[in-house]
């Protein structure tokens, strides 16, 4: 009994993953990068940058979004540490950018993607 609700467990998480996928506009890494190089010090010097397959986010509500982490440079110039955050998009445009909450951004597989590039 415990194998089928781990299961139908898996099931629901898979096709959550779909629907967020299908939800999300086909340039949301674009829209992604673009915040970062809107709102980052030196956006051209992150470190470490991933970002997850598209899912379900809750932030102000149930949406589609992905969960991206990276190391930043601060003000003054050092490396300021691991960050994450999970972003939502609404309407083909990228809502909110906020650290996790309620679960988001955990039990999660982190793939390598490309930063914002300065050309």
């Amino acid at each position: 009994m415990r194998s089928l609700s781990l299961t139908i467990g898996a099931l629901l998480a898979a096709a959550s993953a779909a629907q967020a996928a299908d939800s999300l506009p086909k340039d949301y890494k674009q829209q992604v990068n673009q915040l970062l190089r809107e709102t980052l010090v030196d956006p051209y010097s992150i470190l470490d940058a991933e970002m997850t397959a598209p899912t379900t986010v809750r932030l102000f509500g149930s949406h589609p979004g992905v969960c991206i982490r990276f190391n930043p440079k601060n003000n003054y110039g050092a490396y300021a540490g691991l960050r994450t955050y999970a972003v939502s998009f609404a309407d083909g445009k990228l809502q909110h950018a906020r650290p996790p909450s309620g679960g988001d951004c955990q039990k999660v597989v982190w793939r390598s993607f490309a930063p914002p590039s300065p050309h």
